[in-house]
């Protein structure tokens, strides 16, 4: 499952919370016309009762489609970082290491555009440069530092909106939390972070 299927996973689940506040409040709305104020509280303290169930349960299929997303995200950085260079590979950075100076940043650059869906032949060639005086830029979608340390930030953004989910009485859900729920809001942060995985 990907972040932006998991976003979409979210928002069906918030819908169906934001649906059942509404039934719920219309309910209680009629209680209180039809029962007396003793027996109409004791009725509104049992739907609420039902609705703050029915919004953990809400909130717990989400967590474990978060648990889902994060942990297939986790073994693909795994298997990135044990992922050997094909010989192909290992020839280029050879030839690449005997050059030495030789080479220019931009073919540095060109280079490591190749080699970037290898992380540790992009790792050598970045340690070949560095060795040459030379520096390449890696993309955030093949640094392997970058790409954990925005899958953490995602693990704490996610529990955040689990929480907001958890929480969530029927009115409001938060900022953060209306960007990822509603259809049609955004949040760039997540949005950003989470493209480094598709």
């Amino acid at each position: 499952m990907t972040f932006a299927e998991l976003q979409n996973e979210a928002q069906k689940i918030y819908k169906r919370a934001r649906t059942e506040a509404e039934r719920v409040e219309s309910e209680k709305a009629h209680i209180r016309e039809v029962y007396t104020p003793k027996i109409a509280a004791e009725n509104c303290a049992d739907e609420d009762k039902a609705f703050s169930s029915f919004v953990n349960d809400c909130a717990d299929e989400f967590e474990s489609k978060v648990r889902v997303c994060l942990a297939e995200c986790r073994e693909i950085l795994d298997k990135t970082l044990s992922a050997a260079p094909t010989n192909e590979q290992l020839n280029l950075l050879h030839v690449i290491s005997m050059r030495g100076e030789s080479v220019s940043e931009n073919e540095f650059a060109r280079l490591c555009s190749l080699l970037a869906t290898n992380y540790q032949a992009t790792k050598a060639l970045q340690a070949i440069a560095k060795k040459n005086n030379a520096r390449i830029h890696l993309s955030d979608k093949y640094d392997f530092e970058a790409l954990t340390a925005s899958l953490e930030w995602l693990e704490s953004y996610l529990s955040d909106r689990v929480r907001d989910l958890r929480c969530f009485s029927g009115h409001k859900i938060g900022q953060l939390g209306n960007a990822f729920f509603i259809e049609g809001c955004r949040d760039p942060n997540y949005e950003e972070r989470a493209s480094r995985f598709e």
